[in-house]
This record gives structure tokens, sequence and C-alpha cells, in this order.
């Protein structure tokens, strides 16, 4: 009975007002360090590529591509410090975000915060990235629905309409960091069902229920063969030059006005002049209006960063995407 009455305690504090842990920096990733994390940078041979300086005094939105089927190479570049993340990047204190769900479930939420792992909802990245000079989050926009394309020697990507993070980095001033995971797509062989069939809505049905899902998979065995585990593949994460980006200010512009939900560019948006200023999965078609000049700064801003990932890909994949058998694509 007191056994019970303390779970009942627990998961009622979980499921209220604990999960403000999982919006805030309040707990220390004191597991970031953990040794057993070393050898599973030894495992895939995994290696963080750094491109660019990143200055201490400013935040960053780190976005990674491609999702893969257990997004490997995000966990061990920055949610542990098996690669090193914060003696190539010094000063940079970043989180990684998941889904909300990892937080109300008993001890998957406390090994999750112990990594640094936190919210990808709305309210927890902007209090990351207001929490002080350094403070970044890493996520992959193309998410589960991105899962379902996984397959070696590939990389195609969810990015064309995913612009809620661009959104989040205008109303912070947060810089956008993008950042391509050479290898993650080869850690399993998988089956993507035909457009149309059986198994396709199967999956979209699952992703619908649970938030994510992911295509048949397998990998090999604890003593080799076929199983569930990653392929030793190496893992080459390569993080490019942050994007500048100016934090939003309605009243900088004085045809400052309301549009309908944006969920594409407007023939009508007008051009919109960035003003200088210092410093520098939320849906872009959400029900939230958008003023006209926000819009069409998540559009300019999404189309630097998509071209980013286009060049950071092109400039590195004839030494770590050797063996690819076509080229990133982006799909809708």
């Amino acid at each position: 009975l007191i056994l019970a009455s303390a779970m009942v305690c627990y998961l009622t504090y979980v499921w209220t007002v604990g999960f403000k842990a999982a919006e805030t920096k309040s707990w220390k990733p004191l597991l970031k360090r953990w040794k057993l994390w070393r050898h599973m940078q030894q495992y895939f041979d995994a290696k963080l590529h750094k491109t660019a300086d990143l200055d201490p005094k400013k935040n960053y939105i780190f976005a990674m591509v491609p999702h893969g089927i257990a997004a490997c190479s995000g966990w061990i570049n920055f949610c542990t410090e098996a690669t090193g993340f914060s003696d190539t990047f010094p000063g940079i204190d970043v989180r990684c975000l998941t889904l909300d769900a990892n937080f109300r479930a008993p001890v998957i939420r406390e090994y999750c915060l112990l990594h640094g792992l936190r919210s990808a909802g709305r309210k927890s990245m902007k209090s990351i990235l207001n929490s002080g000079p350094g403070s970044a989050v890493m996520l992959i926009p193309g998410g589960a629905a991105e899962s379902l394309l996984t397959a070696p020697g590939t990389m195609d990507l969810l990015l064309t309409r995913r612009k809620g993070f661009v959104k989040i980095a205008l109303e912070t001033g947060a810089s956008l960091v993008p950042v391509v995971a050479f290898g993650e797509n080869d850690l399993f062989d998988t089956h993507i069902p035909s457009k149309g069939s059986k198994s396709e809505a199967v999956m979209l049905l699952l992703k619908r229920w649970f938030s994510f899902a992911t295509p048949l998979f397998w990998g090999t065995g604890v003593t080799g063969g076929f199983g569930l585990l990653p392929r030793n593949r190496p893992l080459n994460t390569v993080v490019g030059a942050p994007i500048e980006v100016p934090r939003y200010d309605p009243t900088q512009y004085p045809n400052h006005q309301q549009q309908q939900p944006h969920s594409a560019p407007s023939a009508s948006a007008p051009s919109v002049s960035v003003p200088s200023v210092s410093g520098p999965s939320l849906s872009a078609g959400s029900a939230a209006t958008l003023d006209a000049n926000l819009a069409a700064l998540i559009d300019e801003y999404h189309a630097k960063f998509v071209a980013a990932v286009q060049k950071l890909y092109d400039e590195h994949k004839d030494k770590y995407a050797v063996g690819r058998v076509r080229d990133l694509r982006f799909v809708k």
C-alpha cells in the first residue's frame, strides 16, 4: 500500500508540476560524461566535425538532418560528451529536444533530464534560448515522419515545409546552425512501403496515434547476423557555419498588419528588409495568425537554411558518403 501510494504521488508530480523540469535548464546533465558513451563512440567511430567557430556570447538552434531510425548521431554528439562537443564548441550549453511523452514516463524522465534532454515544445525552446549567452538547443526538423524515409545510401529530407524552428529563431534572435549527419541512414536496413499500400497506411496510422513511427527495419544481433542493434557504420556529423537571425520586432515595421495562417510563400507578400539588431516543432501552418512581415522573414531564413544544408552536404558528400545510392533530396 505504501509503495502504491508513493507511486501515485510520483506520477501525479511527473504529470503536473514536475513537467516544468522539461522546459527549463534546472537539471544538470550529469550523465553526459558517462564513460559508457565512449564505447558507443568507438563502436561507430563517430566524429564531430566543425567548419566554423561559434561565439559563446550568442544563442543557437542546431538543426540536424537526417533523423534516421534512432537518431544515433544526435544522441552521441549532442546528448553526450563522447565526441567532445564542449571542447569543440567551448561556452555553448546545448539541450537536445524530444517528445513530451518521454518526460511523463517513470525512470525514462530522469534518464532524459540527466542527459540534458528537454521538451520539444515552443515554451521549452524559448525558455532555454532566453536563459543566457551560449544557450542552445538541438532538434531534428524532419522528426518521426522523416524516419519513414530512411534507407541506406540515401538522404531524403522532410524539410520543405518544416518552418517552426525558424519562427522560434526569429522570436529569440538565435542563430540557425545546419548539421548534416553522414552515415545515420546506413545503420539499419529498411523496408519502405510503396505509396498507397496497406503497409504505408498502417505506419501513418501508428504515427497519428503515438506521435512517432518507423518503417520495418533490421540491423545486427549481439553476436552478428540479423537483429535490432545498429550496424557499426562510421558516423561523421558535420556542423556548418551559423546563419545569423535577427530578433523580430514588429514595431520596427511601419506597415505592420495581420494575415491569415501562414502555409506557403505568398506572391503578394511584401519584400521585407531586415533591420540591423543586436544579437544576431511548432508548425508554420499553425492556427495562429502571422503578420505579413514575420511570414516573409520565416520564408527568407528557411530558404537560407535549406541552401546551407545543401551546401554542407555537397561539400562533404564525396568524403563521408562515398557509397551513396543517390544525392540528398528534399521531399514533401
